[in-house]
């Protein structure tokens, strides 16, 4: 099975303070344009699930042309299930459509399952920055992959991901969105966590290579 996880998309990025307002509608619709290009890798390489770990919108109440696209582009590839862990930009956005292919997460574990493959996600809040570690509970048994916004390091926010905590807990991979860059490195002995990056850089700040991670699901990721 394939898998692309990918995050930090921030659609309506706002650019009009450093480009000219022209040039700024442009990259706008480039940045649309890249997640489409994405989508479409996506049914041609037979990727069932695209694992969206955060900050899809760049804005807590995005406009309605950033809406309108991204739900259009997952209602018309219902073959694709679109699993959206809402970030630090987005969280107060609502999906305002049942779609029966976008898989939303809340302040409590959630799963969703595909053959020997359990796919979590929380979104962490003050309330439960500390508390969720506990709460895991995954299968040694199957492929576990977690997925979750934050900044790695040692304490428990809700702007943290605490890679202590997360240690030992059966996870193959745990899918990071915040970071802009691509990251790979290893969580414990059997699995690792990475940072897909976003899907091109929006300034001077974000230079190098950009892109999604796809993932190849048999035995082992």
């Amino acid at each position: 099975m394939k898998i692309i996880h990918t995050a930090d998309i921030h659609l309506g990025s706002s650019m009009d303070s450093v480009l000219p307002y022209q040039k700024a509608k442009e990259r706008k619709a480039e940045i649309r344009a890249t997640f489409s290009r994405m989508i479409e890798y996506a049914l041609q390489h037979d990727v069932k699930v695209i694992m969206l770990s955060g900050d899809v919108f760049d804005n807590e109440l995005p406009k309605m042309k950033d809406k309108e696209f991204f739900y259009d582009a997952v209602r018309h590839n219902p073959d694709i299930d679109f699993l959206y862990l809402r970030g630090n930009h987005d969280r107060r956005e609502e999906n305002e459509q049942e779609l029966p292919n976008l898989k939303l997460f809340k302040d409590s574990w959630t799963v969703y399952s595909y053959g020997h493959i359990d796919i979590y996600g929380i979104e962490s809040t003050k309330e439960n920055a500390f508390s969720m570690y506990a709460t895991l509970k995954t299968h040694a048994m199957r492929q576990n992959i977690v997925m979750l916004h934050g900044q790695v390091g040692t304490v428990s926010d809700e702007h943290c991901v605490n890679l202590t905590e997360l240690r030992s807990k059966n996870i193959d991979y745990l899918a990071l969105g915040h970071i802009h860059s691509y990251t790979e490195e290893a969580l414990d002995e059997r699995g690792v966590y990475v940072y897909s990056g976003c899907l091109e850089g929006r300034g001077f700040d974000e230079l190098g290579e950009k892109g999604f991670v796809l993932l190849q699901v048999g035995e082992k990721i």
